[in-house]
């Protein structure tokens, strides 16, 4: 009987794939919270439209979503006006906590909702749809990046035949290691799709030499930070055995 109970489901999940089907569940239960956040939306975007001076136009517009962390913010702010693409608007969009006193900028836009709504992905959207610029980056208020983040990520994504395979992510995944050792994305046009990496540094615990086991394709740095996962793999995802520690850009 049970068996003949799941007959459809294991039917279901053949022809669409689990995740499918799991998404499309996900969809169904959480449809009343997505309505209720999307009118939330729209109503902080007409309000914020209408209340303040529109953000200037710039080639980037970098939003960040914060709520409550004051140090961290300014910090994040600083980094990102700091880049050395200057054509960049800074939009801050503060959860309904309010708003720090920010440094003084002609490109910084500092914005707060009427509420706390908890979603950071609402924070997010507002902030995207205040702006005019064509290309939209992501900063986390915790984060903080390289002065050149922004210039390397758009001279991937208008380089004249566009980002390919082995680009793509290097635009974006490159960041600060967890001991604050910077951690640069080093793509290879021979190699597959590449993780960001590092050299190892000697006050590091895990293995600090490169590995060279017979699954790499050549001698690949191991990333010496945290322990217990693999080192970068080969065009066959085929994991480096001999190395206990990840790649930095695994987070």
């Amino acid at each position: 009987m049970r068996r003949i109970a799941r007959a459809p489901w294991e039917l279901l999940k053949g022809a669409f794939g689990w995740l499918v089907l799991f998404e499309l569940r996900n969809k169904v239960l959480l449809a009343p919270s997505a309505v209720r956040l999307r009118r939330v939306e729209n109503a902080e975007t007409r309000r914020l439209a209408a209340a303040t001076a529109p953000p200037p136009a710039a080639l980037v517009a970098t939003v960040i979503a914060t709520h409550r962390r004051p140090g961290e913010l300014r910090a994040a702010v600083r980094s990102a006006l700091d880049q050395t693409v200057r054509d960049q608007v800074v939009i801050v969009v503060d959860d309904g906590a309010g708003l720090p006193e920010l440094p003084y900028d002609p490109r910084l836009f500092a914005v707060s909702l009427a509420r706390n709504t908890g979603v950071a992905g609402v924070v997010r959207n507002v902030g995207i749809r205040l702006t005019r610029s064509r290309y939209v980056a992501f900063l986390d208020d915790d984060n903080l990046w390289e002065p050149d983040h922004l210039e390397r990520a758009l001279a991937v994504l208008e380089a004249p035949a566009g980002p390919t395979a082995s680009t793509r992510r290097c635009a974006g995944s490159c960041r600060t290691g967890p001991n604050g050792t910077s951690c640069p994305c080093r793509s290879t046009a021979a190699g597959p799709p590449a993780s960001p990496s590092w050299t190892p540094t000697p006050s590091s615990g895990g293995a600090t030499g490169p590995c060279a086991s017979a699954g790499c394709a050549g001698p690949r740095r191991c990333c010496p930070v945290r322990t217990g996962s693999w080192s970068t793999a080969t065009a066959a995802d085929t994991p480096c055995a001999t190395c206990r520690t990840p790649p930095c850009g695994t987070w």
